[in-house]
């Protein structure tokens, strides 16, 4: 079985690629995907090696052969650490890339030398020529040789903030005119806390606030938005759920174009009842 089921028509086509075997694909994403080795240039000169912790996935083993030897990369995960083994080959430069897991107060030791704290690079390991955080993970440019990293953080404090009654100031809203869009925000703790509101539209951040709560205090929000364009949007705030709104367009542009189409069909009627009548035949 080849790459796709299609055989070959009367013009040749049908097939992208002999050169792929059915289900191969699959294959490449255990070592490709939750091990994370990929080859970033030809003959694995360079390489990144970037695991993805899938669901409640454990640990994952794999190795690529390759013209300058073998890429490994083993991974298992607790509740609030990584550990990821990897092996270089010679004449290589890898990129090593580990999952944060939404941790927080990361250190990262290199078999057990300290090589990043909180925001930093420290470095103290040979081999390891820099450090930087990525997002969603903590990347190390390494040359050949094997490794053996582990990252431990905090779990993020449960949230003690509880959003409710969101509420839009109009019942019609038109196309670039401010409207208020509030939500009340409630602090279930025994503590003073600052937090940050923030409201999304159509999925994307348009705006933010921080606002501090005393101990079960609870406080409206209020921001203030146009819509730039017509149609349905959708506005979230925090972690309530979306609520669709249609916007029109400004309702004397509304108004005007109802006039000028009701000129137009009087000016049209007007014309069919009054124009000449032509008759014709033969004399």
């Amino acid at each position: 079985m080849w790459e796709r089921w299609e055989p070959i028509n009367e013009t040749g086509g049908g097939m992208a690629s002999y050169n792929h075997i059915m289900f191969g694909s699959i294959g490449k994403w255990f070592y490709a995907s939750l091990a994370g080795i990929r080859a970033d240039s030809p003959g694995y000169s360079k390489i990144t090696i970037r695991p993805y912790p899938l669901g409640d996935l454990k640990w994952v083993r794999a190795y690529v052969r390759t013209i300058r030897g073998v890429v490994s990369s083993s991974w298992t995960r607790t509740e609030n650490s990584f550990s990821l083994n990897v092996t270089i080959p010679p004449n290589a430069l890898a990129t090593v890339c580990i999952p944060k897991m939404q941790l927080e107060n990361i250190t990262v030791r290199e078999s057990g030398t300290t090589i990043w704290r909180g925001e930093s690079f420290l470095g103290n390991v040979d081999g390891i020529s820099s450090g930087s955080d990525e997002g969603e993970y903590i990347s190390f440019v390494v040359c050949s040789g094997s490794y053996s990293f582990e990252l431990q953080g905090n779990l993020p404090a449960k949230s003690e903030v509880q959003y409710s009654g969101l509420k839009i100031s109009e019942k019609i809203i038109e196309q670039n005119k401010p409207i208020s869009i509030s939500v009340n925000v409630i602090n279930l703790g025994s503590g003073s806390i600052e937090t940050e509101v923030k409201l999304y539209v159509d999925g994307d951040e348009a705006a933010s606030k921080y606002v501090l709560l005393g101990a079960h205090e609870s406080r409206e929000i209020t921001f203030t938005y146009q819509f730039a364009t017509t149609g349905s949007h959708g506005v979230k705030v925090a972690t309530l759920p979306t609520f669709y709104v249609n916007v029109i367009q400004p309702r004397e542009i509304f108004v005007f174009e109802m006039l000028a189409m009701v000129v137009l069909v009087v000016a049209l009627a007007l014309y069919i009842n009054n124009r000449p009548s032509v008759l014709s035949g033969s004399k």
